[in-house]
C-alpha cells in the first residue's frame, strides 16, 4: 500500500490544499492510499496539528492498528 513515513507526508501536502493527484505524482502514491488515509484521518478527526506532534509509529499504528506489529 505505502511506507509508513509518507503518511506525515501526505498529510503535510493535503493540509496546505493539494489534490489528491498532485500528492500522488510528488510522492509516488497511490491515488487510492492517498484516499485511505485521508478517509482513516477524518474517521477519527485527527487534525493536522496533532498528527504533527505524533511520530511516525504512533500516527501509522493509530490509522492503521490491524496492521501496525511491533517487533
Amino acid at each position: 500500500m505505502f511506507k509508513k513515513t509518507k503518511i506525515r507526508q501526505i498529510l503535510a501536502l493535503d493540509y496546505a490544499g493539494e489534490n489528491n493527484t498532485n500528492i500522488a505524482l510528488a510522492l509516488s502514491v497511490s491515488r487510492k492510499s492517498i484516499v485511505e488515509i485521508k478517509k482513516r484521518v477524518k474517521e477519527i478527526n485527527l487534525t493536522f496539528e496533532e498528527s504533527s506532534s505524533m511520530n511516525d509509529d504512533q500516527l501509522y499504528d493509530l490509522l492503521f492498528p490491524e496492521k501496525f506489529k511491533r517487533k
